[in-house]
């Protein structure tokens, strides 16, 4: 079966789920200033396309410690789906209220609720559909990666990576788009199934190649700031793109591979508790600071 868990805490691991709870509220917070055409507009893309990595690097660090891990389908479900899926369901019908009574809009209750099956209730709660369904195939997941050879788990990889950038660059550049969504791949497994990849499989080989990461951590942004740009201009609304793979990819690989980093997440830990609250209370303030400095 998998391998069990690793000893040690994975100290990296602690650091970049506190950069990326940043960046999730850099993220929203910006959004709003993006989402307009203005003067500035450029310098609000480049700030709001910087924290893009954030969701996926959750999905990727899931996948890096949920996929490796040995135990019974009943301790899974207990542990995981439960713990998740009680509050999805009881935020869920609680904005289906909170719609109708505070918002004032006018929708039916029970059918609110029976939508929660088919939709988000509020736009935060989308990424708990994803995962969910994630939860739900790691237990078949798991016995296959167990049991793959290379030879398979490098079909895997190009299916659900490769495939999918050369049919976006192709749908990008020349509108050729494929006959079905499916052969896109699948956004959140992808970077589920790339989590795992990168932290038991490719993990001798990524090693003293750091400046090789800075260098595509750059090229990674550039490319999601252009592309946007472009995009954004041909469609006449501001719109970003989601060709920003190699982004995640290589901001992950670089946490994983250098100690220095993850030398802050204790005090990042801090930083993001106070940052939260100020959020809340502070955050129409937010982007004309940005600007200001």
């Amino acid at each position: 079966m998998c391998s069990p868990n690793p000893p040690t805490r994975a100290v990296y691991a602690d650091a970049l789920r506190c950069l990326c709870v940043f960046m999730v509220i850099l993220i929203h917070t910006t959004a709003g200033a993006y989402s307009v055409f203005s003067p500035d507009w450029a310098s609000r893309l480049a700030v709001n396309a910087l924290p893009t990595f954030a969701v996926p690097c959750f999905f990727m660090l899931s996948g890096a410690f949920i996929l490796q891990k040995d135990e019974g389908l009943s301790d899974f479900f207990r542990k995981k789906l439960g713990r998740v899926l009680v509050p999805f369901l009881v935020w869920s019908i609680a904005y289906v209220f909170f719609k109708k009574f505070a918002l004032g809009q006018n929708i039916n209750i029970f059918r609110g609720i029976s939508d929660i099956y088919h939709e988000p209730q509020y736009d935060h709660l989308w990424f708990m559909y994803p995962l969910i369904g994630l939860y739900l195939i790691t237990p078949i997941v798991r016995v296959i990666i167990a049991h793959a050879s290379s030879e398979v788990f490098n079909y895997t990889l190009f299916f659900l990576v490769f495939l999918p950038i050369v049919l976006s660059a192709l749908d990008l550049v020349w509108k050729w788009a494929p006959p079905s969504k499916f052969f896109w791949g699948f956004c959140e497994f992808t970077y589920f199934f790339l989590g795992y990849f990168l932290t038991r499989r490719w993990a001798h080989y990524l090693e003293n190649k750091k400046l090789l990461f800075f260098i595509m951590i750059i090229v990674g942004y550039l490319s999601i700031f252009t592309l946007s740009y472009f995009q954004s201009h041909v469609k006449g609304v501001p719109s970003k793109t989601f060709f920003m793979l190699l982004y995640c990819l290589f901001l992950y690989i670089l946490f994983q591979y250098f100690p220095f980093l993850s030398l802050y997440a204790s005090p990042l830990k801090k930083f993001i508790f106070f940052y939260e609250m100020q959020y809340f209370l502070y955050q129409k303030y937010l982007w004309g600071f940005i600007i200001f400095i």
